[in-house]
């Protein structure tokens, strides 16, 4: 059976959450009207996920579930994302 990668184990929530409070302490706020949080990211070599929490040591590429949520906890505080 697959992961649901809508239910991180306990170890990632919990590193998510540590990028989560880092990130609120060195990006500004979104304020409606007053700002327009802009940035880019090049997610060139982000191909072939798989699906799972981890990777064992040496496999190629290196993307899994962990990376998605790490990548939205950064995306969605910006007004504006261009990948």
């Amino acid at each position: 059976m697959e992961p649901d990668i809508l239910a991180p184990p306990q170890r990632v929530a919990t590193r998510i959450a540590r990028w989560e409070e880092s990130l609120d302490a060195l990006l500004p706020a979104m304020v409606d009207g007053a700002n327009l949080l802009v940035a880019t990211w090049s997610l060139r070599a982000f191909g072939g996920l798989i699906k799972a929490w981890s990777m064992p040591e040496g496999v190629l590429p290196m993307r899994n579930f962990t990376d998605v949520h790490l990548v939205a906890v950064v995306g969605r505080r910006f007004d504006v994302v261009v990948v």
